[in-house]
């Protein structure tokens, strides 16, 4: 990919590249493209949201789809289109190589912060879509949108008023491995973390480590966490001075005093810049540096390849503390290609459901003798409707009950076993239990209501 900006890629189980996306900067209006895997442009894959920025896509297969996935994307300044857009490839199409085909939905017209990020829901099978709006000083935000996004669509978003109001919009946004617990740093260099849950989408336990600077010379460029959720890594650069240091922070979310932990893995100075930075499945993480060889260097010319931009640099054991971390500095070849500041803004694709929590499951299992095998109940949470969706239509007739949590019943409907939509926008937000039952048969599952 000949850009530079942000980018995503997705591949199938055993690694073989499906598509990707990326941003090309210096360029006007909608800059992302999407390239099939011959890594060309995709049918319609010119002209998505995107301007260059670093957090701006991320790819989400489709639930309940085996060759649809959404591209989310976001317009950071407006050189491109303001807030939250969403496109649809489908890979069924062009023998494979697949097509775009629809394109720059918008979601929401809101300044967007850089730092769109996704997480697994904790059933194991949708996800969830932060998106937080950008801040300015005229004005400052700490609003964040998390849309649920499930066999049945994108829902209508909640939105969560959290943490410190931003006068920012660029930082980026990173989940751990476990999916509970999100990271946000900020280019002035607030870092604040918090546990989410997985089923609710709700934040908790929010920890503000720094606090916005008010004149700051430096940023915190990007972040993430280790495997263990324990340790979080910050690359810290300046604005825009070629003669200062660029720094690799560790900082340990167990100390009880968590600024004061901070430890420099790692400082380089101009033109070795430090940028983006993430956990990949391996559990490594992986340290991208730009070289800076003046005004325009992008493209790089053909005579820039060195160490620098031809490698990345790796934390080894991410989960030591200091220097047992076992950080080596530009050691992975990228096999004669070339980095800029970016890395692929990828969710964890593997993770599972969250086992043993009020949402691991996907379906009601019955057991009986008239063919019912499973009943699939979507979105769980949910917002104003479920789905209900057996795995075999019948003419059975069943009862659907749903009750609170002091076991008064809400809800009751008699239907026949089939593909139907159950209405209870009327009940207030919170935990439910969903009886069917029918000819010899019983099956529960709980509901949550956001």
């Amino acid at each position: 990919m000949d850009g530079r900006g942000s980018c995503t890629s997705i591949s199938d189980s055993v690694g073989n590249i499906l598509f990707n996306t990326y941003t090309h900067a210096n360029q006007f209006g909608d800059r992302t493209i999407v390239l099939n895997k011959n890594f060309q442009v995709m049918q319609g894959g010119d002209s998505l949201v995107g301007e260059g920025w670093y957090h701006e896509n991320i790819t989400i297969p489709m639930p309940g789809s085996s060759t649809n996935y959404y591209i989310f994307s976001i317009g950071v300044t407006g050189t491109s289109q303001l807030g939250l857009y969403y496109s649809i490839v489908d890979l069924s199409l062009n023998g494979g190589l697949g097509a775009v085909v629809v394109r720059n939905i918008q979601l929401s017209n809101l300044q967007a912060f850089d730092g769109i990020a996704s997480v697994k829901h904790g059933n194991g099978r949708d996800w969830w879509l932060v998106f937080k709006t950008g801040g300015q000083l005229s004005q400052p935000s700490n609003i964040f949108y998390i849309y649920l996004i499930s066999p049945s669509g994108i829902s209508p978003p909640v939105f969560r008023a959290m943490g410190e109001i931003i006068n920012n919009n660029a930082g980026s946004i990173s989940f751990s491995k476990a999916g509970n617990k999100m990271l946000l740093t900020s280019w002035n260099q607030i870092i604040e973390v918090c546990d989410f849950d997985r089923c609710s989408a709700l934040f908790s336990n929010i920890t503000v480590i720094e606090q916005e600077a008010t004149s700051p010379t430096s940023m915190h460029f990007s972040s993430c966490f280790s495997p263990s959720g324990d340790l979080i890594y910050v690359t810290h650069i300046p604005y825009f001075v070629s003669d200062s240091v660029h720094y690799l922070f560790q900082y340990n979310l167990l100390a009880g005093n968590i600024a004061a932990s901070r430890d420099t893995i790692y400082y380089t100075y101009h033109p070795n810049e430090l940028s983006g930075i993430c956990l990949a499945p391996d559990d490594k993480i992986y340290v991208t540096s730009h070289f800076d060889c003046g005004s325009g260097c992008f493209p790089y010319p053909d005579s820039v390849y060195n160490t620098i931009n031809m490698t990345l640099s790796v934390i080894n054991s991410p989960d030591s503390l200091g220097s047992v971390c076992n950080f080596q500095p530009n050691s992975f070849y990228l096999g004669g290609k070339r980095a800029y500041f970016g890395l692929p803004n990828n969710p964890d694709y593997e993770l599972g459901p969250e086992v043993g929590s009020q949402c691991d499951s996907l379906f009601l299992s019955v057991s009986n003798p008239i063919g019912i095998e499973e009943i699939n109940v979507y979105p769980n949470p949910f917002f104003n409707k479920v789905t209900l969706h057996p795995a075999r239509i019948s003419n059975a007739e069943i009862l659907i009950e749903v009750f609170n949590s002091s076991g008064e019943k809400v809800f009751h409907k008699t239907a026949l076993c089939e593909l139907q939509d159950l209405d209870l926008s009327d009940l207030p937000k919170g935990i439910y239990i969903l009886k069917i039952s029918g000819n010899r048969f019983v099956a529960t599952s709980k509901l949550v209501k956001l």
